[in-house]
């Protein structure tokens, strides 16, 4: 596309020019409240529909960019293309659009986790190197999360309680927790980031991967974690506990075939790593109905979905 159309389509401020533009949806809202958006332009090849992101996180400035240039061309799996970016390093300003691939449904069924945990495993057995260290992600490491877990012991238990999550676990999290060394054999590989299922499609058979700006070297646990189990106000959470061991297995099986070692505890410590997270969200959760954030409605679900992902990997660790 002509660089010049761009630069007529967007603001010197980073937003869309609506004298030049056809139609335009918007998609989602980004972590910092900028909204996502596709929208239709004339071409010279008739009415198209592109897709427009301002930077929904100033750290990860010039990482998609980054991920198009140097780690998407090594790894089979279709991702929109990156057509244009903004001329300039000026976060608060700052866009790129990519290719529009249509409605992108959102993984829901076991066939579909299964095909994306082998996906996860391809990303996986790269070299760490191929990353940069310095590449953050938007959530903190095990070791800072399970330190805000075990500072509100109290508070955890009195909401597992009330939830009626058997407190098995809560013994589990605690006891292998205060060990602080050695709990779970934490494997460090190259991370998507951010591989939740609504950026995580099939489609025509297809598995389509997008937003690719938190990529990063992080556990081997956290893009499975984010992909089966992680919940959110944005979006609901249903997954039966067969289907979240028919992924993992699919991804076990996956990277052994690459010559990968299994560590003997990788399905105990994959449930125990879920479930410290999701105690994690739990007190954010209690945290965000306390402080009015979020509809009350969608974090009364989103406590629900978490709590029923404990009760999973309470069954599991027993």
């Amino acid at each position: 596309m002509d660089r010049q159309l761009w630069e007529r389509v967007v603001r010197e401020g980073g937003t869309l020019d609506n004298d030049f533009i056809v139609r335009r949806e918007a998609l989602y809202e980004g972590r910092n409240g900028k909204v996502v958006e596709r929208f239709f332009v004339e071409t010279a090849m008739g009415i198209q529909s592109f897709i427009f992101k301002p930077l929904t996180n100033p750290l990860t400035l010039g990482r998609e960019q980054w991920a198009e240039q140097y780690l998407l061309p090594i790894i089979a799996v279709r991702t929109p293309r990156l057509l244009a970016t903004a001329s300039h390093k000026e976060a608060h300003r700052y866009w790129a659009i990519f290719e529009d691939l249509g409605h992108l449904p959102p993984l829901v069924d076991a066939a579909a986790f299964v095909e994306a945990s082998r996906m996860v495993a391809t990303l996986h057995k790269l070299p760490l190197s191929t990353v940069p260290k310095s590449f953050d992600g938007h959530s903190p490491l095990l070791e800072k999360v399970r330190e805000h877990v075990e500072a509100n012991w109290e508070r955890l238990w009195q909401i597992m309680t009330e939830a009626a999550i058997p407190l098995g676990l809560f013994d589990v999290l605690k006891n292998e927790a205060v060990k602080r060394e050695g709990a779970i054999n934490e494997e460090w590989v190259v991370c998507h980031g951010d591989l939740h299922p609504s950026n995580v499609s099939l489609k025509n058979g297809q598995l389509i991967v997008i937003d690719w700006e938190y990529v990063q070297q992080n556990s081997v646990f956290w893009d499975l974690y984010n992909l089966l189990d992680i919940t959110s106000p944005s979006y609901r959470r249903d997954l039966e506990p067969e289907t979240r061991l028919a992924a993992l297995e699919s991804y076990v099986h996956a990277r052994v075939n690459a010559g990968w070692r299994q560590p003997s505890r990788f399905m105990w410590d994959y449930h125990f790593y879920t479930a410290v997270y999701s105690a994690w969200i739990l007190l954010l959760i209690d945290n965000d109905i306390k402080g009015g954030r979020f509809d009350l409605h969608t974090l009364v679900l989103q406590r629900k979905e978490t709590c029923d992902i404990l009760r999973d990997c309470a069954t599991y660790l027993e």
